[in-house]
């Protein structure tokens, strides 16, 4: 079960590169609960990063280049992506 209405009765197929789940502290947790985009990053077999200042549009708020900064730290982690 992936957050409180979403459910996959099958595998998902496989990612074809490594990839980032990137979640919104700020979220409205009601309407976006954190454990959704956990659940997504288990399902892919993804990476999970919680940013806990950031809000739902997180490239357009105050912590927007700190956000910048942690997406780039991990595409330059994983150049074979």
């Amino acid at each position: 079960m992936i957050g409180t209405n979403c459910v996959y009765r099958s595998p998902p197929p496989a990612l074809p590169s490594k990839t980032l789940v990137v979640a919104a502290g700020r979220d409205d947790v009601l309407r976006h609960p954190e454990s959704q985009d956990a659940s997504i990053a288990e399902l892919y077999g993804a990476e999970y990063l919680m940013l806990h200042d950031a809000p739902h549009c997180m490239l357009l708020g105050s912590s927007s280049l700190v956000t910048l900064d942690r997406i780039l730290d991990w595409l330059r982690l994983n150049p074979d992506r």
